[in-house]
């Protein structure tokens, strides 16, 4: 499945990849990305179900290191403590690594809208986010994708509490 990339503005409003989107970029401030030490959950409590986190282990492969309900409620697969890639086909894996780098190397994120083939379900369309995150060094830290289908837009303006701007982290 090849992913189709879209622009933010493509995202509707109140989804929680526009809220997360937001959240994302006020983190961010004059930097290209935010740091992961930046992230607070609290801020984002009614997003938490959207989200897959992943972080690199000690030999830098990527691990689910969170896993959000609804994501899987839509998976039907519990990601968490699993390593990238268990679960999805070869080719989905090799999609979501180009992406993953190209977020990287650009340090901004990622949209798409695509259709989810998800096992003993219809196809479902989802809007994601894929939104980089930075050590302290400036090194990559985490990556945040947060999936809800297209139709989920149920939630109230200000669904991720925006902190104040601080560049000087």
């Amino acid at each position: 499945m090849n992913l189709s990339h879209i622009e933010r503005s493509a995202v509707v409003e109140r989804h929680p990849v526009a809220h997360f989107a937001s959240y994302w970029e006020n983190l961010r401030g004059e930097r290209a990305t935010p740091f992961w030490s930046q992230f607070d959950a609290a801020d984002c409590k009614k997003l938490l179900p959207y989200v897959l986190l992943l972080k690199p282990n000690a030999e830098g492969h990527l691990y689910y290191a969170v896993s959000g309900t609804r994501c899987d409620d839509i998976f039907g697969f519990i990601y968490q403590g699993k390593m990238f890639g268990e679960g999805l086909p070869p080719d989905a894996v090799a999609d979501r690594k180009a992406e993953f780098s190209i977020a990287i190397e650009r340090q901004a994120p990622l949209y798409s809208r695509n259709m989810l083939p998800v096992d003993g379900k219809e196809y479902i369309e989802v809007f994601r986010g894929v939104f980089p995150f930075l050590s302290n060094d400036n090194s990559f830290d985490a990556m945040m994708v947060i999936i809800a289908p297209v139709s989920e837009t149920h939630l109230p303006k200000g669904a991720a509490s925006l902190p104040p701007t601080n560049t000087s982290i």
